[in-house]
């Protein structure tokens, strides 16, 4: 039968509210490094901050708290950037985290990864930082250096589709409209698509009530919050011709193997 461990936790009274923080477990935390570590955290949870040794302390804290806050997406890029580009900073103090280290740090991320993986990378942890500051697990009065790292600038990558481009996409369109039911609803969501220019996933997730056609305006939640978008009169013309789906509150239901997509 498994042992339990024995658990290291310390408590303290801030205005009237008793609060608690786990310290560790015994036996990897000794006695006298638990009383040490209680110190340390009082004096902090006294002073409406979180005691926190590490960075990586700090990123999980941050990674944990803030699930269901950012995209899926955004936060596992986080993840990915912490854990496998600043390895060497997780045993590291906030303290520690002075203008020179994070210079020294952009430039060997430049070097092994290029441009854009260091500026990514490099917001990945200035996002962290900044959090814990709103968030009291760091002093106001902290710093973070990377305000003063200038990033590498980013080129412009947008490309138009050329007139022969548009051509073979339409012709293409129309080709695999004989296919079926299916098909007519994957066409409509890729002339929605050009059309507009909207992401594919604002275009999946879009739902009737979203949509004013007598307005010609759509109304969609996005990354800044929600958002109404007028529609050309052509785009307008193209979703009165979809026909909706009997008990489906979305437009462009696709179906591949029984799973909407």
């Amino acid at each position: 039968m498994a042992q339990r461990k024995k658990t290291f936790s310390v408590y303290v009274k801030v205005a009237g509210q008793r609060l608690h923080e786990t310290l560790g477990y015994f036996p990897e935390l000794s006695v006298d490094e638990a009383r040490e570590k209680a110190r340390k955290m009082k004096n902090a949870m006294r002073e409406g901050l979180l005691h926190i040794e590490t960075l990586d302390e700090l990123a999980q804290i941050c990674f944990k708290r803030r699930e269901g806050e950012v995209a899926d997406t955004t936060l596992a890029k986080y993840k990915s950037d912490w854990k496998n580009k600043f390895k060497d900073w997780h045993n590291l103090s906030p303290a520690a985290l002075t203008v020179d280290r994070c210079r020294m740090k952009f430039g060997l991320l430049f070097e092994k990864h290029g441009p854009i993986a260091a500026n990514t990378a490099a917001i990945t942890s200035q996002v962290i930082i900044n959090w814990s500051i709103s968030q009291g697990l760091l002093p106001l009065s902290f710093a973070n250096p990377w305000l003063h790292i200038t990033r590498n600038p980013r080129k412009p990558r947008t490309r138009f589709m050329s007139s022969e481009e548009l051509s073979k996409y339409w012709n293409g369109l129309e080709e695999v409209q004989s296919g079926g039911w299916h098909w007519i609803i994957g066409v409509h969501a890729l002339r929605y698509l050009l059309m507009t220019g909207r992401r594919k996933e604002e275009t999946l997730s879009l739902r009737w009530d979203q949509l004013d056609l007598e307005m010609g305006a759509v109304s969609q939640p996005t990354k800044t919050g929600e958002k109404t978008f007028r529609l050309a009169q052509e785009v307008v013309d193209h979703l009165r011709g979809i026909p909706p789906v009997k008990g489906c509150d979305y437009v462009l239901f696709l179906l591949v193997r029984g799973t909407q997509l």
